[in-house]
């Protein structure tokens, strides 16, 4: 007697089954991104307002950007950046706009690569992880660089593979231009070209032969040629910038030290109270995967490390200690979930794989129990769910609802430059700020004259004049009431309050003349 056959877990989909979980997860992905995308982050940061001044500055007198330290070497950004202005206005949300669309646009070429290395039930968990994991969303929503490396990194990663093992002229075309836009987002996109550059060229030497003059090779040959032209007139423009990588970046001079970081930013992932304590990037203390993802992930860590002596395995345990190098390097002692996002994908992929493996190891259990076996699958279809009930709960609730989170993202600085746009007072305008909150206010200031003033340089004003109007930070509060009242008697001293909790951010003096 022959044995039954067991049909698959949910096989009543049939072919639309990748389809469906490819259009569920970036659903999922376009929620977690652009859902209140207006208030959460509640503000940013000055190196982003500056880039932000560079993307007005293109707009208003077509001043293209450099590759200097003011952009973050990423001049591409600076020009996303002045669409999404042309869109929203010299907003928080015009620098989140393209971001979180970069963002939720990175499940589609995550679900090819995982599955091209690692098999569809990896490819369709990794998917929904990516989706919906705190520290993608927060990656995509900050409207840094952080949040194209995903997207560029997983594509650059799949056009490599698809054009290596099926040579075409399009695809080596396509390939170098993805490697151009990498040249110019910064410092992460020359690690993505640099992390592919080394996956060919091991793979290369691990084949032993010898190359072909094939239309694809020779494409392939002439597209290289215009990258690397391109970086060298890049550097050759921008040498003296350049020079100044390592101080922009925060390099640590210390190797002792880096094992240390390395450490804590490996534990960053899986270690209760060991997570990014910036309340930038993170709730403190919390690791980036929850427990169900931190128990796939390490059971995909130890199966990758199983199997080793396979190049599919060697290549994502290289990916992901290299994508935590610029963490180690430039945040030394401590985790940084930020400049460790080129890890994000080799850990989302392992996650993926960790639980491909559990439901083999369910599977082998029954091996002709279809019922079992699908009791096994919606077991981890409901984790899925609950680990994204999770991370919305995660960022949307506890993150976006904690008044530090509002502090860290200079939410005083954020609303005096609104008001500042929106206001109309006569005569004269001063803003008393600090240095790193002036770009902040500027931009969202945008056209609206005024004149930014220390506090050293509040006492030199002139008493005489036309009416003066006082814009003051919270941190320059003190100082600022003392040296107005003195000088300027008679105004108004007025605060301004969070409508979040209520606490003063920023402060107005009016005067008369």
């Amino acid at each position: 007697m022959t044995a039954r056959r067991v049909k698959p877990p949910f096989s009543w989909l049939g072919p639309f089954t990748d389809s469906l979980v490819l259009a569920s997860a970036l659903l999922l992905a376009i929620f977690m991104r652009f859902y209140d995308l207006a208030q959460l982050p509640p503000g940013f940061d000055a190196s982003l307002a500056t880039s932000a001044i560079q993307a007005q500055a293109l707009l208003q007198h077509g001043t293209i950007p450099g590759l200097d330290s003011s952009n973050g070497y990423a001049p591409l950004w600076v020009w996303l950046q002045a669409i999404g202005i042309k869109i929203a206005g010299a907003s928080p949300l015009s620098l989140r706009l393209l971001p979180a669309a970069l963002g939720a646009l990175a499940v589609i070429p995550m679900w090819f690569v995982t599955r091209q290395w690692l098999g569809r039930t990896a490819a369709h968990a990794a998917t929904f992880t990516l989706a919906s994991l705190p520290w993608a969303v927060t990656a995509s929503r900050l409207g840094t660089v952080a949040a194209a490396v995903p997207l560029m990194l997983t594509l650059t990663v799949w056009l490599a593979g698809r054009a290596w093992r099926q040579p075409q002229p399009i695809r080596a075309g396509l390939l170098a231009v993805v490697a151009l836009v990498n040249l110019a987002i910064g410092p992460l996109g020359w690690l993505i070209n640099a992390l592919v550059l080394g996956l060919a060229f091991v793979r290369i030497i691990h084949r032993h032969k010898r190359p072909t003059t094939t239309p694809s090779v020779v494409t392939g040959v002439v597209f290289s040629g215009l990258v690397m032209a391109t970086i060298i007139v890049m550097v050759a423009n921008s040498w003296d910038s350049l020079s100044q990588l390592f101080n922009w970046s925060g390099f640590s001079y210390k190797p002792a030290s880096w094992l240390a970081a390395l450490s804590a930013n490996f534990l960053m992932l899986i270690g209760p109270g060991s997570g990014d304590a910036n309340y930038v990037h993170n709730l403190p203390d919390q690791p980036a995967l929850n427990s169900f993802l931190a128990i796939s992930f390490a059971t995909g860590l130890l199966v990758a490390i199983t199997r080793i002596k396979f190049y599919t395995y060697r290549w994502l345990l290289a990916w992901l200690f290299i994508g935590l190098l610029p963490a180690v390097f430039t945040a030394p002692g401590t985790a940084n979930f930020s400049r460790a996002v080129v890890a994000l994908p080799a850990v989302v992929m392992l996650a993926g794989l960790g639980i491909h493996y559990i439901l083999n190891l369910w599977y082998s259990t029954f091996p002709a129990n279809s019922a079992a076996r699908s009791v096994g699958q919606a077991t981890v279809i409901v984790l899925i769910i609950l680990s994204t009930a999770l991370g919305y709960t995660q960022y949307f609730r506890a993150w976006g609802h904690t008044g530090a989170t509002y502090a860290a993202h200079n939410e005083g600085a954020v609303r005096l430059g609104t008001n500042l746009h929106t206001s109309k007072q006569d005569g004269s305008v001063y803003v008393v700020t600090t240095p790193a909150e002036q770009p902040i206010i500027q931009y969202l200031a945008d056209s609206r004259p005024a004149t930014y003033i220390k506090i050293d340089e509040l006492a030199l004003l002139p008493t005489a004049g036309e009416a003066k109007y006082f814009y003051i930070s919270a941190s320059e509060r003190d100082a600022s009431k003392k040296l107005l009242k003195a000088k300027f008697p008679g105004g108004t001293f007025k605060p301004h309050f969070s409508p979040f909790n209520q606490t003063e951010v920023y402060y107005t003096y009016e005067m008369t003349k």
